[in-house]
């Protein structure tokens, strides 16, 4: 049949047949978001994509005359992001969840789970670890093998390290460029009293690193005498009272933050040595 064909309507109400120029699938067309664009049929069919654009988990999936948009692939993971995933299904592993452009898209990829992941780029080396928590621009970026069970929130500069597991990292240094911290706040510890002989909380300050030590921040100081020790949260020093011997006129003299050693009494008496006093 030459020229445009006309294709045949019915009213569903009162079965009246008619005629239209387009119908039939020949002049379908789908428009996109408003300066996104549009798409036709060629040899009557369309195709709908979306996992190059929409993410590594993202598909249309038809069946009969339905068609379905899916958001994760059979593995129970949810990689959402232009760009992120490999660009095939499934995804090799389980129960991945990551939000942002670039997220899992490390080709020698295999068996990574339950990792979670929000921010441009998020965990985009790595190839077989499991559950990382990250969050943040370019946040994860250094793990590029079987890293597992960090948790990182940063931005710009990545903190993590190649090759470690089981580390927290918050900020991306100290200091005031971008992604990096100068002042902490942390609520539900001031004004926590803790049972039991405390630890104190130690800080590298070449990394960062915290750690603990049984002593130091006042809570259990150890003083190591030429004979014998002091041990106590708060330690008392004599010269000349019950078991000191030096003499009448020595004393230790406190002053806010220091002790000073006192020699001479405040009538320029000088009396150093054992029993050594100014006799009335």
């Amino acid at each position: 049949m030459g020229g445009t064909p006309l294709f045949v309507t019915i009213d569903p109400t009162t079965d009246q047949l008619g005629v239209t120029s387009g119908g039939g699938g020949g002049g379908l067309t789908f428009e996109g978001d408003s300066g996104q664009g549009s798409a036709t049929p060629s040899a009557g069919v369309i195709n709908f994509n979306a996992l190059n654009t929409g993410g590594g988990t993202t598909y249309f999936s038809g069946s009969g005359s339905t068609m379905a948009f899916n958001a994760s692939d059979t593995n129970f993971n949810t990689v959402i992001g232009g760009g992120s995933g490999l660009g095939s299904l499934p995804i090799p592993g389980i129960e991945n969840t990551t939000l942002g452009w670039g997220a899992l898209t490390t080709v020698g990829i295999s068996g990574v789970n339950g990792n979670t992941g929000v921010g441009f780029n998020v965990l985009g080396g790595l190839t077989s670890g499991n559950y990382n928590t990250v969050m943040g621009y370019f946040a994860g970026t250094g793990y590029m093998r079987s890293e597992s069970s960090n948790i990182i929130i940063s931005c710009g500069t990545d903190p993590s390290v190649g090759g470690e597991s089981n580390a927290l990292h918050i900020g991306a240094g100290t200091g005031s460029a971008t992604g990096e911290l100068n002042q902490a706040f942390i609520s539900g510890i001031n004004g926590v009293t803790l049972g039991g002989t405390p630890l104190f909380v130690t800080i590298d300050p070449s990394t960062d690193q915290l750690g603990v030590t049984s002593g130091g921040g006042g809570g259990g100081v150890t003083i190591n005498c030429d004979v014998g020790s002091a041990t106590g949260s708060t330690l008392a020093l004599y010269a000349h009272t019950g078991f000191a011997l030096a003499g009448s006129s020595v004393a230790f003299i406190g002053n806010v933050t220091e002790i000073d050693l006192q020699m001479t009494d405040i009538n320029d008496n000088t009396m150093i040595g054992s029993s050594a006093v100014i006799v009335q």
